[in-house]
């Protein structure tokens, strides 16, 4: 634009730095002089000198086009050149065309008819000869909410038909499996109205989460109808359940509610709503369902132990002693030491891109995309910061130097800045004076004369370049408002801006993965300057996940001991009681660590949830033998027989997912299969 090049004219002493004064040297030679002057006079005899002629007026010897071929500087992608008004590659294979949506990337309900248009055009021109993709965040979003979508809407409806079945098939009465829904229902009510109250906003993903949690609240209606199928009594139910329900739910709400110890709002928002949904869900069973249970089962006279349905494959598995097979026992306490030792090997995924899911088409256009632009070097940012903007500029200089010796190294790929356009008070100083110091007025008086006699070679007029003769003359000054306020929305405004209200200035380096950490390295003494890419973004938000979870599972393993402990009044009780849950979480881990199975921030929430129910099968356990033991009760039988019923809910539920193409719905129902199998187990033996 010519406004730009004015301001590079004018200015022109501003953007020389040190080593262009080597190439200015040799343009001022009497050989060069003539040779440039003879070829400005053939290009004002060609059509182009039209165009050209003012230019070779004001710059005869071409010192702008150094300065501007700075602009370079702000361009990360050289394999890329314009042709005919399009984008294209240096071999003129590729063309691309950039897409702006009205949408944010993460809207796919918003762009979703932008796409479809788009995959549409795609398809219908491409051909044996062209090919044409596309490739984005928005297409890459779009395609994760398909995937999940469709995942879903085929996992749940499997799930949903086949628990119907199981319950159908053990209650032997359809209503039973419509009133087990109830206190879900309920509880997840019941928890919004609260969140509503105490926040008026809640996060949707902590909803989404926590609506998993509901599979703890199923528990409450599955322990009573299963409970009333082997007593019919309704009395004898609430006498033997509202202890063991009230203690389960005190101690997994409490575990929910410690992660409000957590950083992150959206667990905040999860642990309130997880809290809410139990304590809902277990005040309609304790008030409600006693007065459904009469609606659900034929009334009898009499409790029926050979009632046909008591003796379902559940009940038969459940009445089995595993605690009494010595076998049974000694393996479990040899696979509790190996897992052990392995539970310390978990790790934390921290690359997102491995939870995110593509076609094979998206995939297809990323690799050729990356074949044409390096697109898999990591984009690096690194931010010059100060509290004016001199001091931001200034702080960009050191910037600029440490970046440039990378990339002299081989470090880095390459590297934007604007520091060679845009310089502090104090380097605009130190560039006037090195100006003035090599023009000096002899060497001033030399080339315009040499200019005037070699013009005159070719019929040009002794004024012909005096524009020229005026730039080197005119003194030289810092650069204006007006022309720093031209460059800032011409060329730089998607490099300067402000951080908590000081200016910040914009680096954008390409580099490979494995260098990465260097840049991080060569800037880290520095409190100016802050270095930031995605992937280190994802690495700190896993590390605080990872550092909250494990207090706020030191704070709940605390809690929970302490209610049992309250609750049995002896020691020893509650170190039997919590015992199940310890063994069961060092299995879990064992055998991800084992598996290399890795925790990340969709599936450490279930494990939450596991723990949860962990602690609520252990409870009922535990109650069941103690009614034995004090009061002769055999109510231990109907408790496992529940918890296999959860248990069995739960891993339909959710383990069916591990079908789902998508990963972050494979590694749920992963967890869920392996820490609902451990659960149970060890709540059975121990």
């Amino acid at each position: 634009m010519q406004q730009v090049y004015d301001v590079f004219y004018h200015n022109l002493p501003l953007f020389l730095e040190e080593k262009d004064y080597a190439k200015i040297s040799n343009l001022i030679l009497k050989d060069s002089i003539d040779a440039t002057i003879e070829r400005d006079y053939a290009t004002l005899l060609s059509p182009s000198g039209v165009v050209l002629g003012k230019y070779i007026q004001r710059d005869p010897l071409n010192f702008t086009p150094i300065a501007l071929k700075k602009l370079q500087n702000i361009q990360l992608d050289e394999k890329f050149e314009t042709y005919n008004s399009h984008i294209v590659t240096k071999d003129h294979q590729h063309v691309l065309l950039f897409i702006t949506p009205a949408h944010l990337p993460n809207d796919t309900k918003g762009n979703t008819h932008l796409i479809n248009v788009v995959d549409s055009a795609c398809k219908a021109y491409s051909n044996e000869t062209v090919l044409i993709e596309n490739f984005g965040a928005a297409v890459v979003s779009a395609g994760n909410a398909n995937q999940l979508r469709k995942d879903s809407l085929y996992t749940s409806s499997v799930a949903v038909i086949v628990i119907a079945l199981l319950l159908g098939l053990y209650f032997k009465n359809p209503l039973v499996t419509i009133f087990i829904l109830f206190p879900v229902g309920f509880g997840m009510a019941f928890a919004l109205s609260f969140l509503f109250l105490l926040k008026g906003v809640v996060s949707a993903i902590a909803i989404g989460a926590g609506a998993v949690v509901l599979g703890i609240a199923i528990n409450y209606s599955l322990h009573f109808f299963t409970h009333y199928k082997h007593t019919r009594d309704v009395k004898t139910v609430l006498q033997d359940l509202t202890v063991p329900m009230l203690i389960g739910c005190t101690t997994t709400v409490g575990a929910f509610l410690s992660l409000l110890f957590a950083k992150s709002e959206a667990l905040h928002d999860f642990g309130l709503f997880a809290a809410f949904s139990l304590i809902g869900a277990m005040l309609f069973s304790i008030f409600v369902l006693p007065q459904l249970l009469k609606f659900s089962f034929r009334k009898e006279k009499e409790h029926v132990e050979t009632d046909e349905a008591s003796h379902s494959w559940i009940d038969r598995f459940t009445s089995y002693r595993f605690d009494k097979n010595k076998v049974i026992v000694i393996s479990a306490f040899i696979l509790t030491i190996v897992f052990t030792f392995f539970a310390g090997d978990v790790q934390f995924e921290s690359d997102m891109n491995k939870m995110s899911f593509m076609t094979k088409e998206t995939r297809d256009a990323e690799k050729h995309l990356d074949e044409v632009n390096n697109f898999a070097a990591r984009s690096v940012y690194v931010f010059s910061n100060g509290n004016t903007l001199n001091e931001a500029l200034d702080n960009n200089t050191v910037v600029s130097e440490k970046l440039e010796a990378l990339k002299q190294q081989g470090l880095i790929k390459k590297y934007s800045s604007v520091s060679a356009l845009f310089m502090s008070d104090k380097e605009q100083e130190v560039r006037i004076n090195r100006w003035n110091t090599f023009f000096s007025q002899a060497k001033k008086d030399s080339l315009k004369q040499q200019l005037i006699a070699t013009g005159l070679n070719f019929k040009f007029k002794e004024t012909a370049f005096q524009s020229f003769y005026n730039l080197l003359e005119n003194p030289v000054s810092k650069l204006s408002q007006a022309d720093s306020d031209s460059l800032n929305k011409y060329l730089f405004k998607e490099w300067i801006g402000k951080v908590n209200g000081k200016p910040s200035i914009i680096n954008h380096v390409k580099v490979d993965a494995e260098n990465r950490e260097l840049i991080y390295k060569a800037f880290e003494s520095n409190p100016n300057i802050v270095v930031f890419d995605k992937q280190n973004l994802t690495s700190k938000f896993v590390e605080v996940i990872s550092s909250d979870f494990n207090t706020i599972l030191m704070i709940t393993s605390i809690l929970v001991f302490g209610f049992m402990l309250l609750n049995h009044g002896r020691i020893e009780l509650a170190v039997i009681n919590f015992l199940p849950m310890l063994i069961s979480w060092l299995w879990i881990l064992g055998i991800m660590g084992i598996f290399g199975i890795k925790f990340n921030i969709i599936n450490i929430i279930i494990s939450t949830f596991i723990f949860g129910l962990g602690d609520d099968y252990s409870i009922f356990i535990m109650d069941g033998l103690l009614n034995e033991y004090k009061f002769g009760k055999k109510t231990l039988n109907s408790f496992k027989s529940s918890i296999l019923l959860s248990a069995l809910v739960t891993i339909i539920g959710i383990g069916v997912m591990v079908f789902a193409k998508h990963f972050a719905l494979q590694s749920i129902a992963l967890i869920t299969l392996i820490g609902m199998l451990c659960v149970v187990f060890i709540s059975f033996i121990v």
